[in-house]
């Protein structure tokens, strides 16, 4: 129980604890969507490979060789998740050169209003859930309410 002088974080209990955009976190996911397979285990199952491999991966996705994302994306088939993981992967090498001093990109505008979240139950339903929530993570910071 916290002291009255004590100021109360109220957002702990929502605070993210990973990165939905992670390369990790975008991998797992496309694994989930297409063979409905969530740990390290079942995504080198389809892949035919060692689970010691697939830590290996996850590990340092920065300093993986082409050939090792060809393999990932080798047991998907839908092109959105190839993507994703590509863009994962390159964000993961290049993401502190590609984004600017002020940070990372801004996806939603000026002001959130019933479009941003319009476009976020879209993303929703099209099952790309990694984008949708980097969309609410953004929108939660530009709002006060």
């Amino acid at each position: 129980m916290p002291h009255a002088d004590e100021e109360v974080d109220y957002l702990v209990g929502t605070q993210l604890e990973f990165n939905p955009l992670s390369f990790e976190q975008c991998v797992k996911e496309a694994y989930a969507l297409e063979h409905n397979c969530r740990d390290q285990q079942g995504i080198a199952s389809v892949l035919g490979k060692d689970k010691s491999r697939i830590t290996q991966i996850f590990r340092d996705p920065a300093s993986l060789k082409p050939e090792s994302i060809t393999m990932l994306l080798k047991g998907l088939e839908q092109p959105s998740n190839r993507q994703r993981i590509v863009q994962a992967w390159i964000d993961e090498c290049f993401g502190s050169l590609t984004e600017g001093a002020s940070g990372p990109p801004n996806r939603l505008g000026s002001k959130i209003d019933a479009v941003v979240l319009r476009r976020i139950d879209r993303l929703i339903r099209l099952n790309s859930i990694s984008m949708s929530a980097a969309l609410c993570v953004e929108a939660l910071g530009k709002t006060s309410d």
